[in-house]
């Protein structure tokens, strides 16, 4: 491990932490008071792929933001995703208002991601990362959102998948 890495294990931890939680870690590890610092570094550490901001469960239930050290490996194989796939990761990261956290409308996403210059026609998937639902609007028409899987779903379906066929 660098010293880098050790560093970021001080302040996230092997589990996940909440991200109120950890900007207050980096406050007292930095001994600064300024938020722009602590926000820059976070920041920094997502765009390398060195933590990813998950939701989950608080203790009351409800979904809140996380931050979660990334193995080596994961980071790896993060960064080694196509540029549009990391970009609709870090688009959908970016989601922190409503009910649906981490969540956008198919449209939308498309249409941001070819203002930045993708070519695409479809949104890729991205294996135990994002997920796809049909929900209805006040008026009832079904819409495509694309949403970041939380930490707790991942690989859920690959496992009943597994214990099907070894049944």
């Amino acid at each position: 491990m660098n010293e880098s890495t050790d560093k970021l294990l001080d302040i996230f931890g092997t589990g996940r932490v909440m991200i109120s939680l950890a900007e207050v870690r980096i406050q007292l590890k930095m001994d600064t008071g300024d938020e722009s610092v602590v926000t820059q570094l976070i920041d920094r550490a997502l765009d390398t792929w060195r933590v990813e901001k998950i939701l989950a469960d608080d203790q009351d239930g409800e979904q809140i933001w996380f931050l979660r050290l990334l193995s080596e490996e994961e980071s790896n194989n993060l960064q080694s995703l196509p540029q549009v796939e990391q970009v609709l990761l870090k688009l959908l990261r970016q989601v922190d208002t409503g009910r649906r956290r981490g969540a956008m409308k198919e449209e939308i996403i498309l249409h941001k991601l070819r203002e930045m210059g993708f070519e695409i026609n479809e949104i890729p998937q991205i294996v135990d990362r994002i997920d796809d639902a049909f929900m209805a609007e006040d008026d009832g028409e079904m819409i495509r959102w694309f949403y970041l899987i939380p930490l707790e779903e991942r690989n859920k379906e690959f496992d009943s998948m597994i214990l099907t066929n070894d049944e």
